[in-house]
C-alpha cells in the first residue's frame, strides 16, 4: 500500500474515531434530557437531547430532518424527562437568528471547547434550529421513568 494512502487512511480513521466518541462523552459534560414526542399513529418516541436554560426558558436544538424535530413540527405537544419527572411541554421552533445566537452563546459559556467541537461536527452535516420548550399546564408531571417503570420510593 502506498505511503500516502496509508497516511490518508490513518487520518480518516482518527477523525472518525474522535467523531464517534465525542458525542457519547458529551453526555458526561452537558445536561441531557429525554424528549418524548408523539407520532401521527399515536406511538411515542423518546430521544436524548442536550438542553440549556436561557432566561428561565428551556431550549434544545436539532436538525429539521430528524424524526423528533418533524414530529414536533406536526404536533408541538411533548413531554420532557427532567429533574426525575415527566413535564408536559409545548415546543416552539424558532427561525429567529437572535435565538440561535443566544443558544450558541450559552453553550459556549457553559461547555467551551467541547461544544465548539460538537457544533463543528453537527454543522458539517446540516444546520440546526433552536426549539423553545414551554411548560404546559394541562396535566401534571408523571413520575414514570423514561423506560416506563416507576422509580423506587425511598422512605
Amino acid at each position: 500500500m502506498p505511503r500516502a494512502l496509508r497516511i490518508a487512511l490513518t487520518i480518516a480513521a482518527t477523525v472518525l474515531a474522535v467523531y464517534l466518541s465525542i458525542f457519547p462523552l458529551a453526555e458526561l459534560f452537558t445536561e441531557v434530557v429525554v424528549l418524548r414526542t408523539l407520532a401521527a399513529a399515536g406511538v411515542t418516541h423518546e430521544t436524548r437531547v442536550t438542553i440549556v436554560d436561557i432566561d428561565g426558558e428551556a431550549w434544545i436544538r436539532g436538525r429539521p430532518r430528524r424524526g423528533w424535530f418533524q414530529r414536533l413540527r406536526a404536533d408541538p405537544r411533548a413531554e420532557l424527562w427532567r429533574t426525575g419527572a415527566w413535564h408536559p411541554v409545548s415546543a416552539e421552533i424558532s427561525h429567529d437568528p437572535e435565538d440561535a445566537d443566544a443558544f450558541e452563546r450559552v453553550m459556549i459559556e457553559r461547555y467551551g471547547a467541547l461544544y465548539r467541537f460538537m457544533d463543528l461536527m453537527a454543522r458539517m452535516s446540516t444546520h440546526e434550529v433552536p426549539v423553545r420548550l414551554m411548560p404546559r399546564s394541562d396535566d401534571a408531571p408523571s413520575s414514570a421513568t423514561p423506560d416506563g417503570s416507576r422509580p423506587e420510593r425511598t422512605p
